[in-house]
């Protein structure tokens, strides 16, 4: 069961790297934290990716590549903004919208589109939603799903879930032209490259407080790392679908960490929410 204990600790490592990107939000700038995380994962995928044969390079490798970097940039910073405007165990589930909004990238990208069991799965995500704001109910039915959109943080959230509905796709080309761990690393070192120019043109003299902070924000770097090989490895042992459900604990268990560690309020309905949310993700993506 190596896949399976490789899935649960990416997905604590995941959740652990939200808590860590939250905390670090409330002493450096949002451009800062973003650079750096991406800057300090590249090294670890670069090496690992390096380790193994280089695979051969598909003709649709390039242009993927280029698709997503950008998009992805933009979804990273749109993240990080949720985490530093709302709570943790509000924003991380809604990332599980995600694959709600791939119904509509994905046929157009890949020609895929869900049967009966993700559809069902989709009704789950958006009951889940429903109950992240249950207590806005007694203002009107679709309360809960207003005050979701009033809040900035969630909104920034569900962008985000938007912008990785199309990358997922450019993923999946870039994973079937060369190989998983190339790929990784590639999509990485081109993040942390094209975030590092900004920051040059716009303001150089920040780039040199993440320098100075190598200590602080290091670990940040090693967790996210591992958040993306950890799943892939796991591959190698089973089905991709059951090593990314198995991830998606994260949704939960960030939940848990945004009231241990910033005194969140609404566990239960906030964990029943995830937990709802989590179930639709595990039926699009293993039985969908």
């Amino acid at each position: 069961m190596l896949w399976l204990l490789l899935s649960i600790s990416a997905a604590l490592t995941h959740a652990s790297q939200d808590v860590l990107l939250k905390r670090h939000l409330k002493s450096l700038t949002l451009n800062e934290v973003t650079t750096a995380l991406f800057i300090f994962a590249a090294p670890f995928l670069c090496i690992a990716a390096l380790l193994q044969p280089i695979p051969a390079i598909g003709p649709a490798f390039f242009p993927a590549l280029l698709a997503d970097i950008p998009i992805d940039c933009l979804a990273a910073l749109l993240y990080l903004r949720a985490l530093k405007e709302s709570d943790l165990s509000l924003c991380a589930p809604l990332i599980s919208f995600t694959p709600l909004f791939m119904l509509i990238s994905s046929p157009l990208i890949t020609g895929e589109f869900p049967g009966i069991a993700g559809l069902t799965g989709v009704v789950l995500i958006v009951t889940g939603s429903y109950l992240l704001n249950i207590k806005e109910r007694s203002r009107g039915l679709l309360e809960p799903f207003k005050a979701l959109l009033r809040q900035r943080g969630p909104r920034y959230a569900l962008l985000t879930a938007l912008f990785w509905s199309i990358t997922s796709n450019f993923h999946k080309v870039g994973l079937q032209n060369s190989s998983p761990l190339f790929w990784s690393a590639s999509v990485t070192t081109g993040i942390a490259l094209t975030l590092t120019i900004i920051m040059i043109l716009t303001s150089s003299g920040r780039l040199s407080i993440i320098i100075r902070q190598v200590a602080l924000l290091l670990p940040l770097g090693v967790l996210a790392a591992w958040t993306i090989s950890a799943p892939i490895v796991a591959m190698k042992f089973t089905l991709a679908a059951y090593a990314i459900s198995v991830k998606r604990l994260s949704i939960i268990i960030s939940v848990f960490f945004g009231h241990r560690f910033f005194s969140e309020e609404n566990l239960g309905t906030r964990l029943l929410a995830a937990a709802c949310m989590l179930l639709g993700v595990i039926l699009i993506a293993v039985i969908g």
